[in-house]
C-alpha cells in the first residue's frame, strides 16, 4: 500500500505541475495526492504492530511524529526551492516535490513481511487438519459407483454384436 500510495501522491503532484487552474490543483493535490498520502500513512502506522512488541507506543509516537515533521518542514523549505534563482519556478517546485514523494517507494520496499512465528504455523496446520477431518466425515451423496468386471464387458460385447 505504501508503494501504491507514493505513486499516487507523486502522480498527483506531477499532474498539478502542468495545470494553471486552481480547481485542477484542488483535484490533483487535494484529492489524488491526499488519497495517496492516506495510503502511505495507513500502511506505515499499521505495520508498526507487526514489527514491535515491547515498545510499541514509543515506535508509534515516532512514526506519527515523522509525518508531522514533514508537514511542518515543507512549507519552510519550498519557498527557497521555488524562489532560488535559475533553478525552479512553481511548476518546477511541484516536480521536485513529486520526485521527493516518489522516493517513498524505496521506503515501501523496506517494509518486508516478517517470517511466520511457529505458533502461527501450528495454528494454520491445525486448521487445515480440522478442515480435512470435517471433509472426511461428510457422507457421500448421489455417487454412482460403477464396477467394471469381465462379465460386464462380455455382456456388452455380445449385446453389440
Amino acid at each position: 500500500m505504501t508503494i501504491i500510495g507514493s505513486c499516487l501522491a507523486a502522480m498527483g503532484f506531477l499532474a498539478s505541475s502542468f495545470f494553471a487552474n486552481i480547481w485542477l490543483y484542488y483535484f490533483a493535490i487535494g484529492i489524488v495526492a491526499g488519497f495517496g498520502f492516506g495510503l502511505i500513512y495507513l500502511a506505515a502506522i499499521a505495520s508498526i504492530n507487526f514489527y514491535f512488541d515491547k515498545k510499541i507506543s514509543r515506535a508509534l509516537g515516532i512514526a506519527v511524529c515523522g509525518s508531522g515533521l514533514g508537514t511542518m518542514a515543507f512549507p519552510w523549505i519550498m519557498p527557497y526551492i521555488i524562489n532560488y534563482p535559475m533553478w525552479f519556478d512553481v511548476h518546477g517546485g511541484l516536480l521536485n516535490e513529486s520526485a521527493i514523494i516518489f522516493m517513498c517507494v524505496v521506503f515501501g520496499m523496506l517494509m518486508i513481511p516478517l517470517p511466520k512465528e511457529p505458533s502461527e504455523i501450528r495454528r494454520v496446520e491445525n486448521k487445515a487438519k480440522t478442515a480435512a477431518k470435517r471433509q472426511a466425515k461428510k457422507p457421500i451423496k448421489n455417487v454412482n459407483i460403477m464396477v467394471d468386471t469381465n462379465e460386464q464387458h462380455s455382456q456388452l460385447l455380445t449385446n453389440q454384436e
